[in-house]
């Protein structure tokens, strides 16, 4: 339906026409299909990968292991009892406020929170360390570091939110734009810059980059209506989902605990109870089971233990097999083909049916759901 035009309000005049006799409506120069094609990366990329995991269950002693990690520390104690050669910025906050101003450290005048000379006493005041300052500095300047920790990301949010009520003006994150979970996507969007900043930093620096948060128990909802409780990334959702997503490594860090019975006297008689203890053995989870949040593309195995050279070393073999497999896979005939992948399937893609796939063994036995 057309609508009519508004009493006493002009109409804006039409185009101008074409020159040249073109068209108006003449389309930009179409890109080639071999010009829109990115090119593969060969050799080694660096993942990102995402670790969930209660309080000093080993995250960052993981990222740590790198030859030489840049942790960005937003939790004050995530270093403590590792290397103190290890360098890092304590941010402050997600990022600086337009106009913010800050003490000068040495005479307390009010002074540009970006740094700077103090217009008081001529002291160079460094800037406020930030997140997102830290970032930019990460893939901007020239540097030599093979990994980026973010320890953590649940610290990180809450530096977000923290942020957006100040650029907001409200109380609560839940109250920006009247409600309806408007500060949680807004919120999401900082987060997905944040993200594509950390892939940037891996793509042209070449750095491994190790996203750590801290655990909390969530409702799953399948799609069978199976709903069950697992240990998640303790995140809003619509954050959690752009770390989850976009994650190449999905590691769930534990310490190994085991049910040992126990035999207590009670009333009178004797009892057997199962006593939880811990093993001391600290455990990376690969792959998701009913209550852990976990995943990878890479063949990782379900289960490894916590160390960076066992991290890396799984990882290598890991791709190697993907690309035996596959290399299988693509000679295979149709038939062939569709009996391998279904064994596949039935396993849940394994590193094991993975190598069975390889070996042809699969042919001879039934798959193995993995762990």
């Amino acid at each position: 339906m057309t609508t009519a035009p508004t009493p006493g309000r002009p109409i804006a005049p039409p185009p101008p026409p074409p020159k040249n006799g073109a068209s108006v409506s003449a389309a930009a120069p179409r890109a080639s299909l071999a010009a829109l094609t990115a090119p593969r990366r060969e050799g080694y990329r660096p993942p990102i990968s995402f670790l969930i995991g209660p309080q000093k269950s080993g995250k960052s002693t993981l990222a740590a292991g790198s030859a030489r990690p840049y942790f960005v520390l937003a939790d004050p104690g995530g270093l403590d009892g590792l290397p103190e050669d290890i360098p890092c910025a304590r941010v402050e906050a997600w990022d600086l406020q337009a106009g913010e101003r800050m003490p000068c450290p040495n005479c307390g005048a009010s002074t540009p929170a970006h740094g700077g000379q103090c217009q008081s006493c001529s002291f160079d005041v460094p800037p406020r360390p930030t997140v997102m300052g830290t970032i930019d500095a990460l893939l901007t300047d020239e540097h030599d570091f093979t990994a980026v920790a973010l320890d953590t990301i649940s610290k990180i949010e809450a530096m977000l939110w923290d942020f957006l009520k100040v650029q907001e003006n409200v109380k609560s994150v839940v109250k920006i734009d009247n409600g309806f979970g408007a500060g949680y996507t807004m919120a999401k969007e900082h987060m997905v810059r944040l993200f594509d900043k950390c892939a940037r930093i891996r793509d042209l620096r070449g750095c491994e980059i190790f996203a750590m948060a801290h655990q909390e128990p969530k409702s799953q909802h399948t799609a069978d209506g199976a709903d069950f409780e697992q240990w998640a990334a303790d995140l809003n959702k619509k954050a959690a989902a752009v770390w989850l997503g976009g994650a190449d490594i999905i590691l769930y860090v534990e310490k190994e605990a085991k049910d040992i019975p126990v035999q207590i006297k009670k009333m009178g008689s004797v009892e057997t109870i199962m006593q939880r203890e811990y093993t001391g053995r600290s455990l990376a989870y690969a792959r998701p089971t009913r209550g852990r949040e976990a995943g990878n593309r890479y063949c990782l195995p379900g289960v490894m233990m916590l160390g960076y050279a066992i991290f890396r070393s799984e990882l290598e073999r890991g791709r190697e097999i993907q690309g035996q497999m596959w290399a299988k896979l693509r000679a295979m005939p149709l038939p062939e083909r569709a009996e391998a992948e279904t064994f596949l399937a039935m396993a849940g893609w394994t590193r094991e049916a993975h190598e069975d796939v390889i070996s042809g063994s699969y042919k001879t036995q039934a798959p193995k759901k993995g762990k």
